[in-house]
């Protein structure tokens, strides 16, 4: 039977080098084809400097993850539905600067178009205002997908960009 690690096995620090490829690796699918993996491999990027065994571990599920799901497609179709824009956060995850995390997917032919998961450049003091934050910045995608898909014909200027939250 296989032991639990220890906490002070979870603190022990891994090669640099090493991590940095793989957080390198699992930004270059986060970005481009996975959006599914971009908060967790988000928060694993920020321990680039000084990452401990137990990083390391969470980003061995990331890929165990990733190999499970290896099938897993972004299909887009005509749908004749309106662009969609999903948005969530979190209040104060970040335990070490109490920052929240937030998430925003378009979604455009039944697939996503464009994502972004990032930690917040300010402390908000409730869900609220964290949400608030996610919004905002959502909206401002938002305006510019308009302006881009009215340009190249996609969209009409009366067609609405939904916003589900």
């Amino acid at each position: 039977m296989e032991k639990e690690p220890s906490q002070n096995e979870e603190r022990t620090p891994v090669d640099k080098q090493s991590y940095q490829e793989l957080i390198g690796s699992l930004l270059h699918l986060s970005t481009f084809s996975r959006p599914d993996i971009s908060c967790n491999v988000n928060m694993l990027s920020q321990f680039n400097q000084d990452p401990r065994k137990q990083h390391w571990n969470l980003a061995l599920s990331v890929l165990k993850y990733l190999k499970g799901t290896i099938n897993s497609k972004i299909l887009y179709s005509r749908t004749g539905k309106p662009i969609s824009a999903y948005s969530d956060s979190n209040w104060a995850e970040d335990i070490n600067d109490r920052k929240s995390q937030s998430g925003i997917v378009f979604v455009m032919a039944g697939g996503p178009i464009d994502w972004e998961s990032r930690k917040q450049s300010i402390i908000t003091t409730s869900s609220a205002e964290a949400e608030y934050v996610t919004l905002t910045s959502a909206a401002k995608k938002a305006k510019y997908f308009k302006l881009l898909l009215v340009e190249l014909g996609i969209l009409s200027e009366e067609q609405p960009i939904e916003f589900i939250h």
